[in-house]
């Protein structure tokens, strides 16, 4: 392996910028998600993280949102050299394929739970 990298300093170093864009990534998805879960869970107030599921429900989605804008970075950037506008794009995408999937459960769900 050392022989085709040609460097044994190019390994770590290409983990380390990977690790560090995936934290960078979190962090953002993290950012954003308390900021819609203040708007939309607690009508603009923190009191929404006195209920248990709420945050259940905000692990879910941070989860999901996150594992969707790494794939993404992964399958777009591949292995280059995170820049913040490539971080923005992946947590973006993650958000807008996550909109579209709740959108599609949504529309496809049963009409009948919602009639009272």
């Amino acid at each position: 392996m050392e022989q085709l990298l040609g460097s044994r300093i190019y390994v770590p170093v290409v983990v380390s910028l990977v690790r560090r864009s995936y934290a960078r990534i979190f962090l953002w998805v993290h950012i954003v998600s308390q900021f819609f879960m203040w708007m939309d869970e607690g009508y603009y107030d923190f009191r929404w993280m006195s209920d248990g599921w709420n945050w259940v429900i905000y692990f879910v989605y941070t989860a999901l949102i996150t594992a969707f804008s790494i794939a993404f970075h992964r399958v777009a950037f591949g292995k280059s050299k995170g820049s913040g506008i490539k971080i923005a794009a992946s947590v973006g995408f993650g958000f807008v394929l996550m909109a579209g999937l709740l959108l599609l459960l949504y529309m496809n769900s049963s009409w009948s739970v919602y009639q009272d």
